[in-house]
């Protein structure tokens, strides 16, 4: 075998092992965030729902609850997934069929204010990806 012949079988093996890796990637980062009332005063002991989903992965979105402080703060951990860039090339076309063709490819996620089972119209509720998440829910 020729030393070309290694080399490129080398590479194409690089290649083949690098696409099955399974790198971690983030959907939504960290997000804390003040819970305020349009007078900007915090909202104490409501509930606050973290919804994130990357239909790369799957049709299904998942979900976290917490409750603010008496500060009107509330935080939710980095949400993850491991997925190889092969799988990241191909899977948006098996998960368009599965989940529809309108259905996004790119992550995303969002807060759900609530108290004593009443849901609350919030801005700066919905993160966009490859922006930093609000640092401020202002319920309406």
């Amino acid at each position: 075998m020729s030393k070309r012949r290694i080399t490129a079988a080398g590479i194409l093996v690089s290649a083949v092992l690098v696409s099955l890796y399974p790198f971690r990637i983030t959907i939504v980062p960290e997000w804390q965030a003040r819970v305020v009332d349009q007078s900007h005063e915090p909202l104490k002991r409501v509930v606050v729902a973290e919804y994130w989903r990357y239909s790369v992965v799957k049709c299904e979105g998942e979900n976290d609850v917490s409750v603010t402080d008496d500060y009107g703060f509330v935080k939710f951990p980095r949400r993850t997934t491991r997925l190889p860039i092969l799988l990241r090339l191909v899977r948006p076309i098996i998960q368009a069929a599965r989940c529809g063709l309108h259905d996004s490819s790119r992550s995303y996620g969002f807060l759900v204010v609530s108290k004593d089972g009443n849901l609350y119209d919030a801005a700066g509720n919905i993160y966009v990806p490859g922006h930093p998440p609000s640092r401020e829910v202002i319920v309406k």
